[in-house]
This record gives structure tokens, C-alpha cells and sequence, in this order.
């Protein structure tokens, strides 16, 4: 409830009128505001993926990372054998993770921004 009414100035608080505390439905509304946050929100990333040369650059920023290079490194060092084919896919689920993050800092933002 304290993100929903942090960001949400109007979110309304359904209160006993006994004892003053929130009732069930405050915590449900709650619930429901954020599973539709959190779908609105995969689609502005589903939106921003679309964008090939915005998904190739931030690749490009997150292959750089020191780790990353060292993995790429370690990959190509062992390729064609099985275990530089699996740092391979390491490296893309990492750099695919890094992408993830750096869009949804990118939407944040822009939330922020006037």
C-alpha cells in the first residue's frame, strides 16, 4: 500500500471504522494498482525492444562491462569445445540481463523527467 499511495496521491485507503486500520480491500486495490504497474510497465520494455538499434547499442555498452569482456574472452579462448559453448550462452544470458536493467533505468527515467 505505502507504493501505490507514494506514487498514487488520491490512492484511496478503505479504513475500519472501529479501529482505524486498513481493511482487506486497501491491501487488495494495492495488489491489483501493482500487477497492472508491473504490466504496463513489461510492455513500455516490450515497446523499447523493438528498437533494433537501441537493443544492438545497449548491447554493445553491457559487452564492454570488464566481466563480460573477460567472459568473451574465456569463451572464445575454448571454442569450438562444449564448455566455450556454454560460456557462450552464459555471456548472452548475462548480456541480455544488463540489456533488461539498463531499459527499465531508462523508462525510470523518463517517469522522472517533466
Amino acid at each position: 500500500y505505502e507504493v501505490a499511495a507514494l506514487r498514487v496521491a488520491d490512492f484511496p485507503a478503505v479504513r475500519s471504522e472501529r479501529t482505524g486500520a486498513f481493511k482487506e480491500d486497501t491491501y487488495l486495490m494495492s495488489d491489483a494498482w501493482a500487477a497492472a504497474r508491473c504490466a504496463q510497465r513489461s510492455a513500455l520494455v516490450a515497446d523499447l525492444k523493438s528498437d533494433s538499434r537501441l537493443l544492438e547499442e545497449l548491447r554493445r555498452d553491457a559487452r564492454k562491462a570488464p566481466q563480460l569482456r573477460k567472459l568473451g574472452e574465456a569463451a572464445a579462448e575454448l571454442h569450438p569445445r562444449k564448455a566455450g559453448r556454454d560460456l557462450e550462452e552464459v555471456l548472452a544470458n548475462r548480456t541480455d540481463r544488463l540489456v533488461e536493467q539498463r531499459l527499465h533505468r531508462l523508462l525510470e527515467e523518463e517517469e522522472r523527467s517533466p
